[in-house]
Order: structure tokens, then sequence, then C-alpha cells
């Protein structure tokens, strides 16, 4: 569910326990506190399931992810645009993309 676009946050890493995000989290000297989100869509998980996988200072979320059948699905509010963020610019964008994407296909216990 989705309402009005929001603007200007930065990324939390202090909540990333998600275990394809546990490697960019502040205790592990984390990468992703400088990026900026100058737009987002506000999220609003309608289901008891969804797990809001990272946040924004602000506490909005940013990604969630579901199981659905037999796999996940994950949504994120905002895009890969630089006008809407600057984590594609960021070393930290492919292998973050590449562990969130086998995490969604495989799964830790699949």
């Amino acid at each position: 569910n989705w309402d009005a676009a929001s603007t200007g946050a930065k990324i939390d890493e202090n909540q990333m326990t998600f275990p394809p995000l546990a490697s960019f989290s502040r205790e592990a000297k984390g990468t992703l506190a400088s990026v900026g989100v100058m737009s987002y869509r506000m999220m609003k998980p309608r289901s008891q399931d969804a797990n809001v996988i990272m946040r924004l200072e602000n506490g909005d979320p940013l990604m969630v992810v579901r199981e659905v059948g037999n796999g996940r699905v994950m949504q994120v509010a905002t895009t890969a645009n630089d006008r809407w963020t600057s984590l594609p610019r960021r070393l930290a964008f492919v292998p973050l993309m590449q562990r969130l994407l086998m995490h969604l296909a495989i799964g830790e216990n699949r």
C-alpha cells in the first residue's frame, strides 16, 4: 500500500539484522550511512508477516520482504534513479543487490 512521495532521509544502519544486510550494518562498519534518499514512497505493509529489512533514520520503511507461497517478495520504496537516491553510486550497491537477490532466490534454509 503506497502513499504520496516523501523526501529526504538517510539509511539507518543500526537496525540491519536481515541476514544479507548484516555486513552493511554499523556494527560491521557498514557503508550505507552516508547514502541519501532524496525521494521515496511511503510504504504501509498490509500484512503482519511483512518484514521491514531496511529503514530510514526517520523510521520509514525502505525495504520490505514477505514470504509468498514457496518464495519471497521484496518491495523497495525508492528507485535506482540518482535523483531519488545516491545508493546506486556507492561501491556497496552491487554487492548489496547480489546478496539480497541471492537470499530472495535461495534463502538460508532452502
